[in-house]
């Protein structure tokens, strides 16, 4: 119990005394892993055998230990069984400062509720005891609760109290860095990025002041973000790296990856996204040893965009695919898709189609359980493209259906690109009849959504058009539709391929021989001719 507790003064971060016991953080840090098992065993048998004090003591010193090496269940374990011995004790500090860590380490393990819940009750038997210094404390830790939970306006409200609690004490200026730094993080997350630059700021300045190294690092890696949210992306790369360094000469590899990781970001932002891939690949790397599967696979899908971006797109299906397992073993949908998205597309890219049908639709699936339609069509029109490159075009044509309908419930313009595929690929599977509808609904779609965005649909607009006009040809419906919807593909195709001639000029060209060939049947053959001599003066004839 003793020795421990002399180990810990040499893992607080602040300035203070130092036991002798030990010649300093290193040391310390490494008799605390080799005697781990040992202390905890000791603690959690001291209550049965009647030493509650031994538990009280050691659930304490080990706290910033445990937390430093990501050790979250046993430190749930010691601070429940703390705040248990205070509470039947009579101990009601002891029971508040329990409460703390018990709250700290549920929000480690994404636990928010218990978190929540654990902080107001010790802010509570704080306020009761009237110090307010732990008061401000518990409610500055209430609010790094809510603002992880989701709850941003009520853990800027938590912050804003905090602040307000210990200004009356006016003599903690390390609590008063740690709650601007909260704060700077629950602004930045409410869109409110120059006043989170602002308590960044001040956090970092005032943990200089007081020579708390590892928390200006902490703060300095909350600066960097915000500094990337204004684009302010050369501060942030400094910021980043400042952090960086300062973790890695404490040894303190959890806070040194997380600064790696945003370093990463903050290159890619600032567009040399290639000097990101190192800093990325570090700290994956980092998260893997320390065993948070949670935050490696943040970072490897980072990893994965910058790979992808660099075109080193086989690489970036392996972080891709690594990220995906260990989002779903960790129950996070959300990020599972984005993951399993990104791999199905870069999957695509690389020609492995089979492997890309696998992914899209497990992507699909969870889009579309979570209720984000739009992503869930845009993932469909990737997986009807993996089944047109397996030569499955009815299979692609009910995923494109899909995909329309998910468009249709996001109240998205990506239902005009849908039906222009469905369209496409009826035809390719021999079912003209059943694409005619499709097509004739593909450019009333992208006709409503050209007009209010030009530039993003004329294409989408031209190839609907020109699916239309060979479709009445085929079918013999409607030809002088036909013509109208030739003619129309042809004049917006024309501008398109004088900008993108390797992209769309193929395209003009059809739409002109589409035009020419409905001219024909209609015995205008004059203007058929014109048509044609339209083509050959564009040296499309011989395309």
């Amino acid at each position: 119990m003793t020795t421990a507790a002399q180990a810990d003064t040499h893992l607080i971060s602040r300035p203070g005394n130092r036991s002798p016991r030990f010649d300093g953080r290193r040391q310390a840090l490494r008799w605390l892993d080799g005697e781990r098992a040992n202390l905890v065993a000791a603690a959690t048998a001291a209550p049965r055998l009647g030493h509650p004090a031994v538990a009280f003591s050691l659930a304490f010193s080990l706290a910033r230990y445990l937390e430093h090496r990501r050790r979250f269940d046993e430190w749930i374990t010691l601070s429940t069984l703390a705040r248990d011995i205070g509470r039947a004790s009579g101990d009601r500090s002891g029971e508040g400062t329990a409460l703390v860590n018990l709250g700290f380490a549920l929000g480690y393990l994404r636990a928010f509720d218990g978190a929540v819940a654990a902080h107001t009750e010790a802010a509570g038997i704080f306020r009761q005891l009237g110090d307010r210094g732990l008061e401000a404390l518990a409610v500055n830790r209430l609010g790094i609760a809510l603002q992880e939970a989701g709850r941003t306006e009520e853990a800027i409200d938590a912050f804003h109290r905090a602040a307000g609690v210990l200004d009356l004490l006016r003599h903690d200026p390390h609590l008063a860095a740690s709650i601007a730094g909260n704060l700077g993080a629950a602004l930045r997350q409410a869109g409110r990025y120059e006043e989170a630059v602002s308590a960044h700021s001040r956090a970092a300045e005032l943990f200089h002041r007081i020579d708390d190294q590892r928390e200006e690092g902490s703060a300095l890696t909350g600066l960097g973000a915000a500094l990337q949210c204004v684009g302010r992306y050369e501060e942030a790369i400094e910021a980043h790296s400042r952090a960086a360094r300062i973790h890695a000469r404490l040894d303190d590899p959890a806070r040194e990856a997380s600064a790696l990781a945003n370093l990463g970001t903050a290159w890619q932002l600032s567009g040399r996204t290639e000097k990101a891939v190192a800093p990325h690949t570090r700290a994956a790397g980092v998260f893997r040893e320390l065993g948070d599967g949670y935050r490696e696979a943040s970072v490897l899908t980072n990893l994965g965009d910058t790979l992808h971006q660099t075109g080193r797109t086989e690489e970036s299906v392996a972080a891709y695919a690594r990220a995906a397992a260990l989002f779903r073993e960790a129950g996070s949908g959300p990020y599972e898709a984005r993951a399993v998205n990104s791999l199905g597309e870069a999957l695509l890219e690389l020609g492995e189609y089979g492997e890309a049908v696998d992914a899209l639709t497990r992507a699909a699936e969870l889009h579309g359980g979570l209720g984000d339609h739009e992503l869930e069509g845009s993932a469909l029109l990737r997986l009807g493209a993996a089944l047109e490159a397996l030569d499955l075009p009815d299979e692609a044509a009910t995923g494109y259906a899909r995909a329309a309908t998910a468009f249709e419930l996001a109240g998205s313009s990506g239902i005009g690109w849908a039906l222009a595929d469905l369209a496409a690929a009826l035809v390719r599977a021999d079912r003209a009849e059943e694409a005619l509808p499709a097509a004739e609904s593909a450019v009333e779609h992208n006709r409503r959504a050209a007009a209010e965005d030009p530039a993003g649909h004329s294409g989408v607009l031209a190839r609907s058009l020109l699916l239309l006009a060979m479709l009445r040809v085929e079918l013999r419906q409607g030809l002088p539709g036909g013509l109208t919807a030739a003619q129309e593909a042809a004049e917006l195709f024309t501008p398109l391929a004088v900008a993108l001639p390797e992209v769309h000029a193929a395209s003009l060209r059809l739409a002109l021989e589409q035009w020419a060939g409905v001219l024909d049947l209609l015995n205008r053959t004059r203007e058929a001719e014109e048509v044609r001599r339209r083509l050959a003066e564009a040296g499309l004839d011989q395309a």
